[in-house]
């Protein structure tokens, strides 16, 4: 069984040397970046160091001190197995595993953790580590990077494209061609590091135990009753109808508004989700070219806390997909709640890559059966009629006016007599009171006035207010007439 080495302080650094580290190209170091006893550092930049860079330093010196012991205890455990030459095609469970000289690996090789998050895997490799172009190492079922240790006698070199995963240990130098990712580190005892537009990360060691998901049941689902208040019309008023003399306006009755109509209670009955099968996925392999972007920097993303139902698929192997950090949006996902899904419990390994954006996964759609509610009929809602009492109008009858005769004096040649200056000619209003009980014109103004003026008869009309005064004007002018005549 193996166990473990401790990196010590060494554990900080994604990249560290003893001669000289060399860069070209946009290289990408997710932690620090170190050289001891020597000091040369080239090509950072272009290449960017997310960490720290120690050159010839203190802290340089103590991480490769504890690399030193790192070394040895990975060194000196007992072996499991012997792996031969040629790792691609292989799958190791954890453990130990030897080969006494070199070491080459063409295509995949997998490590499968059986659903342990903490086993560990260590080769120990006599002389030199070599991959081929576009090769991959594939951690599966709770396989971490953090607990994969390649232990090189001499020198590790890792090939175009090369997806590798764990901590390179080397004897000697280590160097990687143009594309490769680690995930994990290059740590080289007593030669140089060499890059070419490589791209390190560091995923986060999980120690915890895998567990299911516990089975979700959705309650039944209960509408609360509803219950239709009665429903009252309120009373109608009809306006006051005020008619002019003779002609009725017509009568408008303002609109009857009904109030909503409450439907009666409702109750659904409880709403049953036939179990759900997945049917087994099978991915194809997939091939991800080689990426190269500039070094991003992640915000935290904070997700709140969501409930998945247990997915069970069949054991998938797919390549690790190494890409430079991406920014991603902060994420805010709304409660979701999934209908229960009972499925035979798999451990699924897994996945750990740099942020990427991922393409949004579709999920097969599940349908639930319809839920029906009986129908609701709400009652006829009747209001009553509206009936406007008729308006009658009382009776308008004008009196007869007569007006006197008017006689004219015979002309003569008579001599002129002088003239005797008559009285102002003024006319006045004399309110008489009505005879009989008022009538409905009387809040007009109605009423009976007597008109007198000079040269004039008393005249007495039961019209209204507005008739009278045409009719005063009407005499007065009439009066006027008459003096100037009896004047010439």
């Amino acid at each position: 069984m193996a166990t473990k080495p401790d990196l010590g302080t060494a554990g900080a650094y994604s990249v560290l040397a003893a001669s000289a580290v060399t860069n070209t190209g946009p290289s990408v170091l997710s932690d620090s970046l170190g050289v001891s006893p020597k000091e040369a550092i080239d090509g950072f930049p272009p290449g960017l160091v997310g960490g720290q860079t120690h050159a010839g330093d203190a802290a340089a010196a103590q991480a490769q001190s504890d690399l030193g012991i790192a070394y040895e205890s990975a060194a000196g455990q007992a072996s499991d197995g012997d792996v031969g030459g040629e790792l691609g095609g292989q799958t190791f469970k954890p453990g130990v595993y030897t080969a006494s000289s070199s070491v080459g690996l063409t295509g995949p090789v997998t490590l499968d953790a059986e659903g342990d998050p903490g086993a560990v895997f260590i080769f120990q490799i006599g002389t030199t580590l070599t991959t081929a172009t576009a090769s991959s190492v594939v951690p599966i079922n709770g396989a971490q990077a953090c607990n994969v240790f390649w232990q090189v006698g001499s020198s590790a070199t890792l090939g175009t494209s090369t997806v590798f995963v764990g901590n390179i240990m080397a004897l000697v130098s280590i160097g990687t061609q143009s594309g490769t990712t680690i995930d994990g580190r290059a740590l080289a005892r007593t030669g140089a590091v060499t890059l070419i537009n490589t791209v390190f990360t560091r995923s986060d060691c999980d120690t915890a135990t895998p567990t299911s998901n516990p089975p979700v049941t959705n309650p039944p689902v209960t509408n609360p009753p509803v219950t239709n208040p009665p429903v009252t019309n309120p009373p109608v008023t009809n306006p006051p109808v005020t008619n002019p003399p003779v002609t009725n306006p017509p009568v408008t009755n303002p609109p009857v508004t009904n109030p909503p109509v409450t439907n009666p209670p409702v109750t659904n009955p409880p709403v049953t989700n036939p179990p759900v099968t997945n049917p087994p996925v099978t991915n194809p392999p997939v091939t991800n070219p080689p990426v190269t972007n500039p070094p991003v920097t992640n915000p935290p993303v904070t997700n709140p806390p969501v409930t998945n139902p247990p997915v069970t698929n069949p054991p998938v192997t797919n390549p690790p997909v190494t890409n430079p950090p991406v920014t991603n949006p902060p994420v805010t996902n709304p409660p979701v709640t999934n209908p229960p899904v009972t499925n035979p419990p798999v451990t699924n390994p897994p996945v750990t890559n740099p942020p990427v954006t991922n393409p949004p996964v579709t999920n097969p759609p599940v349908t639930n059966p319809p839920v029906t509610n009986p129908p609701v009929t709400n009652p006829p809602v009747t209001n009553p009629p509206v009936t406007n009492p008729p308006v009658t109008n009382p009776p308008v009858t004008n009196p007869p006016v007569t007006n006197p005769p008017v006689t004219n004096p015979p002309e003569s040649n008579t001599p002129a007599v002088p003239e005797t200056p008559l009285p102002s000619n003024t006319a006045s209003a004399t309110p008489v009171a009505p005879s009989g009980p008022s009538g409905p014109d009387d809040s007009a103004g109605g009423g009976s006035l007597a008109l007198t003026g000079t040269g004039s008869l008393p005249v007495m009309v039961a019209v209204s207010a507005g008739v009278v005064l045409v009719l005063g004007a009407g005499i007065l002018v009439v009066a006027a007439t008459l003096r100037r005549r009896r004047s010439a």
